[in-house]
């Protein structure tokens, strides 16, 4: 009987080890890759920022600017992690 491959679950997806994690974070840092959003990324953060801020309840604090920036700074980091520029 021929057995497919089947995609692991988290659960059996070993953790990476400190020092394996290190060689790949100074890795990426060695690439100096400077990636920037595209326009299509750009308006869809835009617009996830405009409509949280738009259907925030009454009597929460909205989502701010310095959030926004924070999500960009997310994707971009993001971006470097998988090595694209």
């Amino acid at each position: 009987m021929v057995q497919e491959k089947q995609t692991p679950t988290e659960d059996e997806i070993p953790p990476i080890g400190s020092e394996l994690l290190k060689k790949y974070i100074s890795h990426a840092i060695s690439l100096e890759l400077r990636p920037t959003l595209s326009v299509e990324a750009a308006e869809e953060i835009e617009n996830y920022y405009v409509e949280t801020r738009a259907n925030a309840p009454a009597g929460t604090i909205p989502i701010t600017a310095r959030q926004l920036e924070s999500l960009v700074r997310l994707a971009e980091a993001r971006a470097t992690a998988h090595g694209c520029d």
